[in-house]
């Protein structure tokens, strides 16, 4: 199935090996650090990379179907855990989602 080329870049603080050392430093600062960088405005989560906050500032943001936006604050999947706080709003926060996302 998967490639099983060399993988020359074995991790120090596990088993996992890498074919590319940039892989392997992804996989350190991912798995083996707790630094997190880039915060949601909206909740708690904190995450490692710009384009997993951009993902997840949209699961914050819902169009109603008047055309209006609702931005879900807190936990945006409170069956998971936590809740959420919801607030209808309208074209501005829409532009707030999308300075949000011009921000990273």
């Amino acid at each position: 199935m998967g490639d099983e080329g060399p993988k020359p870049f074995p991790c120090p603080d596990c088993e996992k090996q890498f074919k590319r050392l940039e892989h392997l430093k992804r996989h350190i600062r991912s798995v083996h650090s707790n630094i997190r960088p880039f915060h949601c405005k909206y909740c708690e989560k904190k995450f490692l990379r710009s384009d997993n906050l951009a993902q997840h500032l949209k699961t914050h943001f819902k169009v109603n179907a008047n055309g209006t936006t609702t931005i879900i604050y807190g936990n945006p999947n409170p069956q998971t855990r936590g809740g959420s706080r919801k607030k209808s709003t309208g074209d501005a926060d829409m532009d707030a989602s999308r300075r949000a996302n011009e921000e990273m």
